[in-house]
């Protein structure tokens, strides 16, 4: 068929940012609403910048030819993404030009600004458009519709299709309970921006939402229904999460766009569901784009999440993590999915535990033998992630569940290349992971050397073509540890009357003192002093960040194959990845070694909420555990340094273990 433009919706304003000309044709191009930012003082409260996105059909195998006009800045430099697909574009100080072939959806930035880019969807011809007259067909025509109902809600029962024809935008949102063989169908936009609920409460006071103003919902929710199709819909500016289905079965989804910004719109949430497909999606969120999860209800432990695929989808996770399993688990088991030919754009979120993959069981469920294979990944901040950990988001109250059998093969990631595989205890483990052919910024992975793990974590090997490249080994044991005395490098005292720079000095006070072990490692943490709410804490920092401070260096004079280090960092909000401190080890030769310790990824902030990494958490405080494997066996180790790095954050080191 030829190119088809969809009809311009009346009495709607284009985007004041782009045109949009798809062989000499100009298509409409519509904004959507991207990142909440309400903490900006610089922005107003509750702003949200703007992106364009636009849609078209043509033939499969076509090629258009594409020109995109920005109207608010000159183009210096352009990127098409996804990378993968080879788009090359060419510019001038006013317009961009490339040609695409059909179908795509492309995500086009100018001079770095990606927070407001042009999303162009080129979809392939409808062939299941329902006829309009059909009593079980609730249609929408081109134009702009708010759905007639107080709470803007389409309920759908059994045997029932929406249909949004292209140029339809409709506000409103849609429910479906013990309905089977329903349908969400056409290249229309289902909008959320104005519906009853818009906010969460938290901000309701902040931009004057009255208190008796309904719930904020899900802009799709389908629960306890059977054999669902939902494809080629655009579902812009949804409350909360977008695409909530909640024990379903038989579900095929495909070619749907999302673009949602406020915190909680996660992109697809697959509950409890089984044998689903999801392929050729393009999702932007500011939360989780595709979760496979399962809340609690008292049938849970009888419930089994399984049999999923998702494929040829394009993601772009403005917080959180792009492809998640978890947190929520409450399930016998959630296992047998795979992803695969997958696109990540961007994971943006800073804090620590999200990455661009991850899994977290913070309840009960086994999840295993899950598959990740050929996924490219341009921008993250941490690359992959398996926990079984509590955490914020657990439905049941304790992680008691394991990880296994677990596939990352094909995967290229040009961000940062964190990889964290944490166990809760040795139960309830992660265990029987294969990484194969991994690269990290056009290079090989070719050793486990660089993996964050704690000791719960077994049967981890490399691959490279199918041969076995390293593994993991097991930390010491407890008793093969030798916690060290670091009193003579303590320069600074958490204290009822001191405090530690401005931090609740009970808090500090709740730390054990002497010798605990703490994640199967033993420390021993320096206490002076006593009183009625416990002994003083003593730790180090380094000297240049107190005036006449005591040099950091404490004598060690023995060989180890190990060093832990317990630490903490204070006001965190410096970039990931940053350099908070140094260790530096001499060695009785006089040569040495550098221990990096990064921020948000070695180590966090004492007060973060996420239960991440190797983490040990007493009430409020949260400590971090790091290992340095030493390179040098032979070499005696004369002493440890710790020394500043490059940000303002300031690190505080609890204790050292050397075995």
């Amino acid at each position: 068929m030829p190119l088809r433009i969809y009809p311009t919706p009346e009495g709607l304003t284009p985007s004041a940012s782009y045109r949009l000309y798809v062989d000499g044709q100009e298509v409409f191009v519509y904004d959507a609403q991207v990142v909440l930012d309400a903490i900006d003082p610089a922005r107003n409260v509750c702003a949200p910048y703007v992106s364009s996105y636009a849609s078209f059909d043509a033939d499969v195998g076509q090629s258009v030819e594409v020109c995109i006009v920005p109207l608010f800045e000159t183009v210096q430099d352009v990127q098409v993404s996804p990378l993968s697909r080879g788009t090359a574009a060419t510019h001038a100080p006013e317009e961009i030009r490339f040609t695409m072939q059909v179908p795509n959806q492309l995500s086009v930035e100018i001079n770095g600004l990606i927070d407001r880019t042009m999303m162009i969807f080129a979809n392939p011809p409808e062939t299941n458009a329902p006829n309009p007259n059909d009593r079980n067909v609730i249609y929408f025509g081109p134009g702009v519709h708010i759905v007639d109902d107080p709470d803007n809600r389409i309920r759908l029962r059994s045997g029932q299709t929406l249909y949004l024809a292209g140029g339809a935008v409709v506000t409103g949102i849609v429910l479906a309970e013990d309905a089977d063989d329903i349908k969400i169908l056409g290249r229309g936009i289902l909008h959320a921006g104005n519906v009853a609920g818009r906010w969460p409460d938290y901000w309701r006071g902040i931009v004057d939402w009255p208190a008796d103003a309904p719930q904020r919902h899900s802009q799709v929710a389908l629960k306890n229904c059977k054999r669902i199709e939902i494809g080629g819909v655009s579902l812009i500016d949804t409350p909360e999460w977008t695409l909530a289905i909640d024990h379903c079965e038989d579900i095929v989804i495909k070619n749907i766009k999302i673009i949602g910004y406020q915190i909680n719109s996660d992109g697809i949430d697959l509950c409890g569901c089984k044998n689903v497909t999801v392929r050729d999606c393009f999702i932007r969120s500011s939360d989780d784009t595709i979760a496979v999860k399962c809340l609690y209800d008292p049938t849970g432990e009888n419930v089994t999440t399984s049999d999923i695929e998702v494929t040829g989808c394009t993601l772009w996770a403005d917080r959180a993590s792009a492809i998640e399993i978890g947190h929520e688990a409450c399930a016998a088991e959630i296992a047998y999915m795979r992803f695969a030919d997958i696109d990540i754009l961007h994971q943006r979120e800073e804090s620590y535990g999200y990455h661009a993959i991850d899994i977290t069981n913070s309840d009960f469920a086994d999840i295993h033998d899950i598959l990740y294979e050929d996924i490219r990944i341009e921008r993250c901040n941490r690359l992959f992630g398996l926990r079984v950990r509590e955490g914020a988001f657990g439905s049941s109250g304790y992680s008691k569940g394991r990880i296994h059998n677990i596939t990352l093969r094909n995967i290229r990631c040009d961000g940062n290349s964190a990889i964290f595989l944490m166990g809760r205890d040795d139960e309830h483990t992660v265990c029987g992971i294969r990484l194969e052919n991994i690269y990290v910024k056009g290079q090989l992975l070719t050793s486990l050397a660089a993996i964050r793990r704690n000791p719960y974590v077994r049967d981890v090997t490399l691959f490279l073509d199918g041969k076995q490249a390293d593994a993991l080994e097991a930390y010491p044991s407890a008793d093969q540890c030798i916690p060290l005395d670091i009193s003579p490098i303590c320069n600074i005292m958490a204290g009822k009357d001191i405090g530690l720079c401005g931090m609740e000095s009970a808090v500090w006070m709740r730390l054990p003192s002497g010798v605990t072990v703490l994640e199967g490692i033993p420390f021993h943490i320096t206490g002076q002093g006593y009183d009625s709410e416990g002994d003083y804490k003593r730790f180090a920092i380094p000297p240049n960040r107190r005036r006449g401070g005591v040099p950091a260096r404490l004598a060690i004079d023995a060989k180890a194959e190990w060093l832990f280090f317990l630490q903490t960092a204070i006001h965190v909000t410096s970039e990931t990845d940053s350099l908070l401190c140094r260790y530096v080890i001499t060695y009785q030769d006089g040569s040495a070694e550098t221990i990096f310790v990064r921020n948000r990824n070695d180590v966090h902030d004492w007060k973060h909420w996420s239960r991440a990494g190797w983490q040990v958490v007493f009430g409020e405080l949260c400590a971090y555990i790091m290992p340095w494997r030493n390179p040098h066996l032979e070499k005696a180790i004369a002493s440890v340094e710790m020394l500043d790095g490059e940000i303002p954050e300031l690190p505080a080191l609890m204790a050292i273990t050397r075995a």
